[in-house]
């Protein structure tokens, strides 16, 4: 038995999370064995029993104008939030 600290998650911070088995979040997303994924809601966070976690990581935004661009390589798999859109892949993306 294990004394479960929840973790502070602050503004412009995100908790890194990996799945120990599959499970099913607490906003009903499920996860496989292995996946990782990010928690960017302000707040404090239980990991669950399935959850470990990874690292805590700092975000920032980056403002895009028309005459610059962005080349994004996702090496594995990842899911990606890029203006509302979902993208899940190993891939090569030119914005």
């Amino acid at each position: 038995m294990r004394k479960v600290i929840p973790e502070i998650i602050a503004p412009n911070h995100a908790l890194r999370l990996k799945a120990r088995q599959d499970l099913t979040d607490g906003k009903g997303v499920l996860h496989r064995t292995g996946e990782e994924w990010l928690v960017r809601e302000v707040g404090a966070y239980l990991t669950g029993v399935f959850e470990e976690v990874r690292k805590l990581e700092w975000c920032s935004k980056t403002f895009i104008e028309l005459w610059h661009g962005i080349h994004l390589y996702i090496n594995s798999c990842h899911v990606l939030v890029l203006w509302c859109i979902y993208l899940t892949a190993c891939l090569s993306l030119l914005v």
